[in-house]
C-alpha cells in the first residue's frame, strides 16, 4: 500500500467485551484486490459501524467525501470481537458494503423504490425471502392502484418477485413473470439483464441443455461480470469470463472521429488522446452504447470522483464515449455526479461517436462499459 501510506493517518485495534448493536451497521461485502482496505486487513463478513461518527446506515457517503478533509471510520470484527478505528484523509478504502436485510426491506417500504443496487445485494446472499418482501414493497402501491384503476405495474420489481418463486421451487410461475420482463428487459440497465441471463442458463441446465446453458451464462458474465453467483454458475458450466470477452483477439479502432460534448471542444480521436499520456498513465474508458447516462454510470462516476484527486498524477481523466449526443430530461439523476464533477472542476471528457462506431469496433454488449 506505499502510495496509500501518505493517506492513513492512523490505525487502533481494540478488544470488545460485548458486541455492538448492528442494526445500523453496513457489512462489509467485498474487500477490493491491492487496495487500501486489503493492505489494512479488513475482510469480508466485518462491519463498518461509523464514518465521522455517523451510524453507517444512515451515511450519505458523497456529502461526507464532499466535504470532509479527513474521515474516521469504525469498524467491528466479529470473529474476533474487535474494533478497527482507520483515520484517513478523506480516502475511499475499496469496500462494497450494505444494510442488514432487514434494514434493506424497511428501505424499501419507507421508498416504495429508490435503486436496484440493494435488491442484487439480497440476490447475491441468496437471501430470496427477504428478495420478495423487498420487490413486493415496490409493488404495493401499485397494486392498491390497480384496485383503483390508476397504477402502473413496475416491472423490476416484478422480475426479484418470480426470481424469488424460481428460488422457491415454484418455477412455473416464477419463469412466466421472468420471460414477461425479457420480452421488455431492454428498456432496463444492464445488470436486470445479467438475472434474467443467468435464470436463462439455469433453466437450460435443468433440462441438460448445455450449450444454451453455457451461451446464457456467458451472456450474463459479459453483462455483469462483478456477481459471484453468476461467476461461480460460469465456473460449473466451463464459462470463464476472460475466454468469452467479446474483447478477446480484437484490434479496436481508434481513429474514429469524436466530438466533445463536454470537457473540451471540436473534434478529435482516440489515438490523439493516447499519444499524448505519459508512459506510465492510465486511461479510464468508458463506453456508453445506447446510452447518453444510466443509473449504474452515474454511480460508478462516484468512485471516479472520490480517486481522481488522489491518483491524478497516474491516471488520465476519464474519456466517456457515447453514441447519443442529449440526455434525458425525464432522468437528471443520472448525471448528477457528472454534473458534481464541473462544479468540483474534476476533469471529466464527454464524447460523441455519430456514427456508432466504437461500439461496433468494441463489441458492446451493455452500458456502461469500461476499459
Amino acid at each position: 500500500m506505499p502510495f496509500f501510506d501518505e493517506y492513513i493517518l492512523e490505525v487502533k485495534n481494540g478488544k470488545l467485551s460485548t458486541p455492538p448493536p448492528l442494526n445500523k451497521a453496513l457489512r462489509v461485502e467485498k474487500i477490493a484486490n491491492n487496495s487500501p482496505a486489503q493492505a489494512l486487513g479488513l475482510q469480508t463478513g466485518d462491519y463498518l459501524l461509523n464514518a465521522n461518527g455517523n451510524p453507517a446506515l444512515s451515511l450519505d457517503m458523497d456529502r461526507i467525501f464532499g466535504k470532509s478533509n479527513k474521515i474516521d471510520y469504525t469498524f467491528y470484527r466479529p470473529q474476533t470481537q474487535e474494533s478497527i478505528l482507520v483515520k484517513t484523509k478523506a480516502l475511499p478504502l475499496g469496500i462494497s458494503y450494505a444494510p442488514m436485510s432487514d434494514a434493506i426491506v424497511e428501505k424499501y417500504q419507507r421508498h416504495n423504490f429508490y435503486g436496484a443496487a440493494d435488491w442484487f445485494t439480497l440476490w447475491e446472499r441468496g437471501d430470496f425471502e427477504h428478495l420478495r418482501a423487498a420487490g413486493q414493497a415496490c409493488l404495493k402501491s401499485s397494486l392498491i392502484g390497480k384496485l383503483l384503476g390508476k397504477a402502473k405495474p413496475f416491472p423490476p420489481a416484478n422480475l426479484m418477485v418470480a426470481v424469488s418463486d424460481i428460488e422457491a421451487g415454484n418455477s412455473e410461475q416464477g419463469y412466466n413473470e421472468l420471460d414477461k420482463f425479457a420480452l421488455k428487459m431492454h428498456e432496463w440497465t444492464s445488470d436486470f439483464h445479467s438475472m434474467v441471463y443467468y435464470y436463462n442458463a439455469l433453466r437450460a441446465k435443468q433440462f441438460a441443455d448445455s450449450p444454451k446453458a453455457r451461451e446464457q451464462i456467458a451472456m450474463a458474465l459479459r453483462t455483469n461480470d462483478q456477481s459471484e453467483r453468476i461467476r461461480n454458475m460460469a465456473e460449473q458450466l466451463g464459462v470463464r469470463s476472460f475466454e468469452d470477452n467479446t474483447m478477446l483477439g480484437r484490434m479496436p479502432d481508434i481513429d474514429f472521429d469524436l466530438k466533445f460534448l463536454g470537457g473540451g471542444k471540436g473534434g478529435f480521436r482516440l489515438r490523439q488522446v493516447l499519444d499524448r499520456m505519459g508512459d506510465e498513465q492510465i486511461l479510464p474508458l468508458c463506453l456508453m452504447a445506447s446510452y447518453r447516462g444510466n443509473g449504474p454510470y452515474n454511480a460508478d462516476l462516484r468512485t471516479y470522483l472520490y480517486m481522481q484527486p488522489i491518483l491524478k498524477n497516474k491516471i488520465h481523466p476519464m474519456l466517456v464515449i457515447t453514441d447519443t449526443d442529449k440526455r434525458r430530461k425525464d432522468r437528471p439523476h443520472w448525471h448528477e455526479n457528472e454534473d458534481l464533477a464541473r462544479k468540483k472542476k474534476i476533469p471529466l471528457m464527454i464524447a460523441l461517436d455519430g456514427e456508432h462506431k466504437f461500439a461496433t469496433s468494441f463489441a458492446i454488449t451493455g452500458a456502461p462499459s469500461y476499459f
